[in-house]
């Protein structure tokens, strides 16, 4: 059974970077996208996804932030939730993990490499 996947990043490019990679991996993932903290928190009581991708960089709410607004509500602080950033920074991925983030995804540049992530994610449940 697909697990639902919910990506929130203000560049919709990236969710269609998203479902190509998990269409490459049939039947894993449903994906979902929010472009803004306020539709994120909505669509996350809502909709109840198994697995949250969060943008670094998001015009009124950064991604730590939104991380720690989520893990708030009683069912986001049950969801595994990545902070998924094209910045690959140990002091960054350090500070998401203090702040609730489950893990730290850096975006990749072929959607076959974020197609092995997510596969990773389906099998094992993290990274």
């Amino acid at each position: 059974m697909p697990k639902k996947l919910l990506l929130i990043d203000n560049d919709p490019d990236e969710f269609d970077f998203l479902t190509s990679a998990s269409e490459k991996i049939p039947g894993t993932f449903n994906c979902s996208y929010a472009s803004s903290a306020e539709q994120a928190l909505a669509t996350v009581m809502e909709s109840q996804p198994d697995y949250i991708l969060v943008d670094m960089n998001m015009p009124e709410v950064d991604g730590l932030e939104l991380i720690e607004q989520l893990k708030l509500h009683p069912f986001g602080a049950k969801v595994p939730t990545f902070l998924y950033t094209v910045c690959y920074d140990d002091a960054l991925r350090r500070e998401a993990m203090k702040r609730g983030a489950d893990g730290y995804i850096a975006k990749p540049a072929l959607p076959e490499l974020l197609a092995d992530m997510l596969q990773t994610l389906y099998n094992k449940g993290k990274f």
